[in-house]
């Protein structure tokens, strides 16, 4: 009798072709004989991928096999005498497959770039992909997805070898809406891995464009100023003039000035909740609110109002008498007549300086 022992040598596992395996069957020393070869896995029973007849001469007889991505715990290989009688030995041979698998994680990072895009602006997300398994992973790819299943954005994945991650990052138009939910799915390995992200979007409008600066008021009151400096300016020249029939006494009226206007300067305010700097006006006083946090708060303007203190200058009672002589400003040149025997104060209509006219 002739012994007839089959073998399986070596079960892998990978994730591009899924189980194979070697397997092998030893024919004792003797003549050549029929055998019957079953090669296959175990699943709730045996199953046989190849079944088949062959003359074997003595000595050892190999091969080889890809299952592929079949759910089994063993493989095994079988082998029977046909017409004639082995020895005693076992007639099949098992092995376990490795249970050693890629594992897969998908998640998503919910800070976009910028961290608060405004509707219609490009805008990145990113999308981390690991393999925490003990063998390699294969190649994939990864779809992003609005909330109503827009498709956003396609990119391939390369396979993870065991321990390896890699960040996959997306430009997309950013939708509108105060909160923005992405989905990314990554199709890998025969699964499908998902997470989701949800992002806070910017308002479109800002500070300045919720202030309308009053330029009509502004105008009117440059109008308004000018007018009255120009009438202060007429009655003190007026109040220069000496009386040719009277002594008089004359008192120099108080010089207003215009409430200073505002202008459109603008200045950087903090917010107190996230410390955004903001520009308002200097001007403005009222609510703001800020674009990041949506936080209200109030601001007031500046003002800019001086007032000068009248000034009075008392002028001597002087006589008017019909000879009158020269006199110049000291700060302009400017030449005045004033009566020879004069000895008060004397504004110059020009530059409106006060001096003494006897020098």
């Amino acid at each position: 009798k002739q012994v007839l022992i089959p073998s399986v040598d070596n079960v892998t596992w990978d994730a591009e072709t899924g189980v194979s395996m070697e397997w092998s069957v030893t024919l004792g020393e003797g003549v050549d004989r029929l055998v019957r070869i079953r090669i296959g896995y175990f699943d709730s029973g045996d199953v046989y991928l190849l079944d088949y007849d062959v003359t074997l001469t003595p000595g050892v007889t190999s091969g080889s096999l890809v299952l592929g991505f079949v759910d089994a715990d063993r493989v095994s290989v079988r082998a029977d005498a046909i017409d004639w009688m082995e020895a005693f030995g076992p007639s099949s041979n098992s092995k376990s497959v490795p249970s050693e698998r890629p594992i897969y994680r998908i998640s998503m990072s919910e800070l976009a770039s910028p961290s608060r895009p405004t509707a219609g602006q490009d805008a990145t997300v990113q999308v981390t992909l690991s393999n925490t398994g003990d063998v390699s992973g294969v190649a994939g790819e990864i779809l992003l997805l609005g909330e109503d299943r827009t498709l956003y954005a396609t990119l391939s994945t390369d396979a993870l070898d065991a321990g390896e991650s890699t960040t996959m990052s997306f430009t997309l138009d950013w939708p509108e809406g105060t909160r923005v939910k992405l989905e990314a799915v990554w199709a890998v390995g025969g699964e499908q891995l998902t997470t989701l992200g949800s992002f806070t979007s910017a308002e479109a409008a800002v500070v300045e464009d919720a202030f309308e600066f009053p330029w009509v008021g502004l105008l009117g009151g440059i109008a308004l100023a000018g007018a009255v400096v120009a009438a202060v300016r007429i009655r003190q020249n007026q109040a220069l003039k000496p009386s040719s029939k009277s002594k008089s006494k004359s008192k120099i009226k108080p010089k207003k000035t215009a409430e200073t206007v505002a202008s459109d300067v603008k200045i950087q305010i903090g917010c107190p909740e996230c410390a955004r700097q903001l520009r308002v006006p200097a001007s403005y006083t009222g609510s703001v609110r800020c674009p990041d946090c949506s936080n209200r708060f109030e601001v007031e303007g500046t003002s800019a109002e001086e007032e000068e203190e009248p000034e009075e200058v008392e002028e001597e009672e002087v006589e008017i008498v019909d000879e009158k002589v020269e006199v110049s400003c000291p700060e302009c040149a400017q030449s005045l007549r004033v009566p020879s025997d004069y000895a008060g104060s004397v504004r110059c209509p020009a530059c409106e300086h006060v001096f003494k006219a006897n020098g």
